[in-house]
Parts: structure tokens; sequence; C-alpha cells
């Protein structure tokens, strides 16, 4: 089962899906409500997000948007590979998503002035900084988000 929302518009209106595989769809299926897997968020069926996510897909498709999106995991899985900083515990990545884990929290105020000073905007969550940058970045300004993300540590 996978919930999908704010990125079937690229976030600029509000729509929601809930996909699942055949088989469960048909456990769930009937007209028996109390049994149906129901996801019915305020903007399902909202025609102009329907619209709006219909042009992404084919922008995704026509811009061959999955190239960039392999340049960006590239880049990422070097950082992961050869990044080390003494308050980073974990670092990860998934296709163009690069997540650093530090042991608290207390210099993000400092890291976050630090980056944004250089043109990077960083948002913490916890003790998590993620950069996830839009699948449009070249090479070249994907290293120097990561490079002002570096400087901008402690």
């Amino acid at each position: 089962i996978m919930v999908l929302s704010k990125a079937l518009t690229g976030g600029y209106l509000g729509l929601a899906a809930t996909l699942a595989t055949t088989p469960i769809f048909e456990t769930f299926y009937g007209e028996d409500d109390r049994t149906a897997l129901m996801h019915g968020p305020t903007f399902t069926g909202h025609a102009l997000g329907c619209s709006v996510a219909l042009e992404g897909l084919s922008l995704f498709e026509s811009e061959n948007t999955m190239c960039g999106v392999k340049q960006i995991s590239s880049v990422f899985q070097k950082v992961v590979d050869t990044f080390h900083h003494e308050s980073v515990i974990d670092k990860r990545s998934l296709g163009a998503c690069l997540v650093f884990e530090f042991k608290d929290n207390a210099y993000f105020p400092e890291i976050q002035r630090r980056a944004f000073e250089k043109g990077l905007w960083i948002r913490p969550f916890d003790r998590y900084l993620y950069l996830m940058p839009p699948y449009c970045l070249t090479e070249e300004q994907v290293n120097q988000m990561v490079e002002i993300f570096i400087d901008s540590l402690p």
C-alpha cells in the first residue's frame, strides 16, 4: 500500500491517492464500508489537482527526469561513502534524498544560518538534516549544494 499526496502536483495543489496491489485491493473491495480500506482526504478526486498531476507526470517523462535523479543519487552516494564528521552519527541516501543524523540538534540554528548566508536553505527535523534538491539541478549545482552544507558545519 502506498499513499501519495504533495509530490503528485509538485506541491502546487492538494491531491492525494492510495495505491495498492490487486490482492490487497480485492481484500477490501465490496459494499460494506466497515471493511473497506478508505483514504479520503479533503482533496481526493480534486479535478484541477488531477490535471496538474497529469501535466507533471507528462513533464517527468518528456524531460527524462529520472536521469536527473540518477545524477543526484550518484553525487549523494559519494558523500555517504566519503563524508565524516564527529557530530554526524549516520548518513544515508536514497534517490535524490540525502540525510544526516546528528548526535543532537544543538548546532542546527548555526548550521542553518551559515548555509542560508551562502544561498542554501536547510530545514532540520529532530536530529536530522535533509538535502532534497529539485531534479533539474546539474551535477555541478548538486556538488555546490553539498559543499555549502559541509562548509556550514561547525
